[in-house]
């Protein structure tokens, strides 16, 4: 029953996972229930303690907050666990599937316990397995650090707030869990040392996509196509984190260069970007040369939990012109004025009280009003005007400062995908063809398996030809009926069927260079794979079926492929 009552309010996920774990149990045993009521609220008190302390428990909103806090998880959790696409429609049944998966390899009653004491343990399990990542998750998310996320090394740490001054995009919080997971299960060995550093830089290179993003004015959220294969990207080139600036584009989302960035900067009104505030409280860091105890009690002003920041971002040039229009060419309007006044180079922090004070007055008031405090004071107070010109020139100041801070000179190591990609992928392709062997015979199919390790199937894959001579059986009926079309079913890691139309010209045997390509794209089905996903092709009923079987749910692949199947 996924609805509440009979109006169908839908049920959480929270309310879909915690029934799925107390289901497991037999409640009519109280004491099994009073243990696993006690694990589920510690669970949820991970989320709740946080937001406790950051809102205050007297915030109006605080049920609310704590609820969007929980079910926020819930999405980069699963990402995480599953390594593979996810979606709201599937990401629970996934998340289920992945717990049933781990726990359930070790499901045979040992000689000092019974059926319920495994059950217990296992369910226990299961809830150790949901708080894997939220000691990480809070420091994101909140700058929440509990024992657990204080014992993570200094510069993990400073990544971390950096990710949560910047409001970091939820999607890319998967690859931030699994890559600290990798970092924390290292040795202090020099080759290892050599990847942690990589680790922490691969942060810093992420970063600078996020910003480059944000000051293009792109989607507020990230690209998934970047961001959600991301670690399966490193994973399949043999954990070589060195390589994360190269997947940081695809072909759609172009790496936002210096140019296009100065050019956002003198023409566009970028206030109300996203991470405006962010950028400004390192710039004001940078002008003023902080020391780290400096740096720390500035931030500390600028991130109270209760009262919000001490300094807020103000239009130097206010938003009435009144006072202003006179410093301006004559042939200003106000449509131009605004346009004006919402460039980065009117955009200064200024302590809110004062800000307050300052309001819509002439510059000369202003100058005494701002003070000095900041840099944007000391820099004001040297102006005897300020008008398009200057607002220019401060434009090119940000934008100087911008590519310094977050550089990137284009140049990044690129893949070995000859060694580091082919023996992974035929590793990946053997393990898997070994844990599905049984399951084939018994259904009596004899697929051909592929590891995707790009965006295509490679032109020099072994298994290349035989998967040709599938489709060609299949185009043959299709040439008969005179269709001209090959129906692909693709099965993902939660049974969900697509079902996919090829035009038979489009799926080709090509001889060139001695080499056979199979012209089977993913670009347009990263809802089901990513590279690094191992897929069975067989024929059945002249259609070619495409089975996931990297994803999360190999149990509940196996109990239910048969069944599909048979309809």
């Amino acid at each position: 029953f996924n609805d509440l009552n009979t109006l169908g309010a839908p049920l959480s996920p929270l309310d879909i996972i915690r029934n799925s774990i107390f289901s497991d149990i037999d409640l009519h045993n109280s004491d099994y229930e009073e243990k696993i009521n006690k694990s589920f609220l510690k669970f949820e008190d991970k989320f709740n303690n946080p937001i406790n302390d950051y809102f205050g428990k007297d915030n109006p909103d605080l049920a609310k907050l704590q609820r969007n806090h929980l079910e926020n998880y819930w999405m980069p959790l699963t990402q995480s666990l599953c390594n593979t696409p996810v979606n709201k429609k599937n990401m629970v049944d996934m998340l289920r599937y992945k717990l049933d998966d781990i726990v359930g390899g070790n499901n045979e009653v040992q000689d000092d316990e019974d059926q319920d004491d495994l059950e217990l343990k296992q369910t226990e399990e299961k809830i150790n397995i949901l708080k894997k990542y939220v000691y990480i998750y809070n420091a994101i998310t909140l700058d929440f650090y509990d024992e657990e996320a204080e014992k993570l090394p200094i510069e993990i740490k400073d990544e971390l707030k950096h990710f949560f001054r910047m409001q970091c995009p939820s999607l890319v919080y998967n690859y931030i869990f699994q890559a600290i997971e990798y970092y924390g299960r290292l040795d202090d060995s020099d080759a290892n040392s050599l990847t942690k550093k990589s680790i922490v830089n691969s942060f810093k290179l992420i970063q600078k996509r996020i910003m480059r993003d944000s000051f293009m004015k792109a989607p507020s959220q990230a690209p998934k196509d970047i961001y959600v294969p991301l670690f399966k990207n490193i994973e399949v080139h043999n954990m070589d984190f060195g390589l994360v600036r190269n997947f940081l584009f695809t072909g759609s989302y172009k790496y936002p260069s210096d140019e296009q960035i100065k050019d956002y900067f003198l023409n566009e009104t970028l206030y109300g970007v996203s991470r405006l505030r962010y950028f400004l409280e390192e710039y004001e860091i940078y002008k003023a040369n902080k020391t780290p105890t400096q740096r720390k009690n500035f931030l500390a002003q600028q991130y109270r939990k209760k009262e919000g920041p001490v300094y807020e971002i103000d239009h130097l040039m206010p938003q009435k012109w009144d006072k202003w229009k006179r410093s301006l060419p004559t042939d200003y309007d106000q449509r131009m004025y605004k346009n004006l006044i919402n460039k980065i180079g009117n955009c200064f922090l200024l302590e809110k009280s004062r800000n307050i004070k300052k309001s819509n007055r002439d510059l000369e008031e202003a100058k005494e009003i701002i003070s000095d405090n900041t840099e944007y004071g000391k820099f004001i107070r040297e102006r005897d005007f300020w008008n398009d010109k200057t607002i220019r020139d401060n434009c090119l100041a940000y934008y100087e400062f911008f590519i310094k801070r977050w550089d990137d000179n284009g140049d990044f190591k690129k893949p070995d995908e000859e060694n580091s990609g082919k023996a992974f992928i035929e590793k990946r392709e053997k393990d898997i063809k070994a844990s599905f062997e049984n399951l084939f015979n018994e259904i009596e199919i004899d697929p051909i398996y592929h590891c995707f390790s790009s965006n295509a199937v490679d032109r020099n894959d072994a298994n290349a030809g035989d998967l040709l001579d599938l489709v060609e059986q299949i185009t043959e009926v299709s040439a008969q009926a005179a269709s001209n079309e090959i129906r692909l079913i693709l099965i993902t890691s939660t049974l969900e069927i697509q079902r996919k139309r090829f035009n038979i010209y489009n799926v080709r045997r090509s001889d060139q260079a001695g080499r056979k390509e199979f012209l089977f794209s993913i670009d347009g089905l990263k809802e089901i794979f990513l590279p690094g996903d191992v897929a069975a092709f067989f024929i059945k009923n002249s259609e070619l079926y495409c089975v996931n079987l990297t994803a999360s749910s190999k149990n509940s692949l196996e109990k239910n492929l048969k069944d599909i199947l048979k309809n």
